[in-house]
């Protein structure tokens, strides 16, 4: 239409005769965007995150110098020296920390700088769980021109006033880069909706269908008879990551609930095949004892006074169930752990927990989809449908080759 039409219209007013006179939103497929959205907390990056469509990627904590790194606290709340308490235990026993661990797992097979990267990976995982959810992180996002439009009227509606102003900024950038394309009109119904919904049910917490302690998986809403009819695919899918056909997702879905440290809750929520709620981060459910367990046993008693001095402050009636219990997250360190409850059908849900089993995986979310998947398998095959699983289910938790995951320049 616009080469037909380029010598008579301008820009504008195409777009105005073909784009926004189209008569559906769905035209917006047709555009596509890319934003860097840097300097943002944790809680924010994960809010942005929290859609199926979610194209993008975040940088893993890994790779970022927490040491210097900014943290970030929430309007009308200076949660400097709580910040800054966490990140001097990061920076002041990392070496330490790197120390316990090489000796014990020594390079017995020689494997040099592979060895010491993934001695360095597993001190990260330690100590980023004594990091604030408030620490900032960078991300990219990339989309079509509809998902930008829908996706910025949940976000200016969000309960963090963080979020409100990146979507904010978000929507004057993309409109200043693609006018009259990006959708800003506000409807006063829809806004009051999406702000009632999200500030008084976004977050998930604890309701009875979260277990506190171990692990639940539910079939209730699976169709065995279904999956029968197709039980050749099932038995016969050969394990290297080959997946499960989609078809198989109208058997129905499957429910899965377990506490979680927000630490892997961030890993977790990458799946975008399944639907994961966001928890509301705070300390009333208790600190992981592995990131404790971890450290030299030397420093285990200043982690447990930093960890007590945190719950005396933020444990409170106001951080918990008051006014500032939105703000209490981003002071709060991510090794404490909370809801999470995830659904999907079953071949979202094999691959997130053959994937998530794997040794390279943070051990908190290993433990979880290691005994989950031993539940689905079991669930499954005592309906009398042969079933393979190839969850990793060694006891196996530390392997060198977790070194070889880095980013690096390549030569040119």
């Amino acid at each position: 239409l616009y080469t037909l039409d380029k010598n008579t219209l301008s820009e504008e007013e195409f777009m105005e005769k073909f784009y926004s006179g189209y008569g559906h939103k769905s035209i917006g497929d047709l555009g596509f965007g890319a934003v860097a959205i840097e300097g943002v907390s944790m809680l924010a990056a994960k809010a942005i995150q929290d859609t199926p469509l979610y194209n993008g990627q975040e940088c893993s904590t890994r790779y970022i110098p927490f040491g210097e790194q900014a943290f970030i606290s929430p309007e009308g709340y200076d949660f400097t020296e709580v910040h800054e308490a966490q990140r001097a235990f990061y920076s002041s026993h990392m070496t330490e920390v790197i120390k316990d661990l090489e000796q014990r797992y020594p390079d017995t097979k020689g494997k040099g700088e592979v060895w010491e990267k993934a001695i360095e990976a597993r001190a990260f995982d330690i100590l980023r769980g004594f990091l604030p959810a408030g620490a900032s992180t960078n991300l990219a996002w990339i989309t079509n021109i509809r998902q930008f439009s829908e996706r910025l009227a949940v976000l200016r509606n969000h309960p963090l006033e963080e979020v409100q102003r990146i979507a904010d900024a978000l929507e004057k950038g993309l409109t200043e880069y693609y006018p009259k394309v990006l959708d800003t009109k506000r409807y006063p119904d829809t806004e009051e909706y999406l702000s009632s919904w999200l500030n008084e049910d976004y977050y998930l917490e604890f309701d009875g269908r979260v277990p506190r302690t171990g692990i639940h998986v539910g079939l209730d809403r699976l169709d065995p008879d279904y999956l029968k009819r197709y039980e050749r695919v099932l038995s016969t899918r050969p394990n290297g990551k080959t997946e499960l056909p989609k078809f198989l997702a109208q058997a129905g879905t499957i429910d899965m609930s377990f506490t979680l440290d927000f630490a892997s809750y961030r890993d977790i929520q990458r799946h975008r095949a399944v639907s994961i709620r966001m928890p509301l981060h705070g300390v009333s459910h208790g600190f992981e004892p592995w990131y404790l367990n971890q450290l030299p046993e030397n420093i285990q008693q200043e982690g447990r006074e930093l960890l007590g001095s945190i719950e005396d402050r933020y444990g409170k009636e106001e951080y918990v169930r008051g006014a500032g219990r939105f703000a209490a997250q981003y002071a709060i360190p991510m090794g404490y752990t909370g809801p999470c409850s995830v659904v999907g059908d079953l071949p979202a849900m094999t691959y997130l927990l053959e994937l998530r089993s794997g040794i390279h995986v943070h051990p908190t979310l290993r433990a979880r989809a290691r005994e989950a998947s031993r539940q689905l398998l079991s669930l499954i095959t005592r309906e009398g449908i042969d079933f393979k699983m190839f969850a990793d289910v060694s006891d196996t938790d530390f392997d060198t080759a977790r070194g070889l995951h880095d980013i690096i320049e390549r030569a040119s």
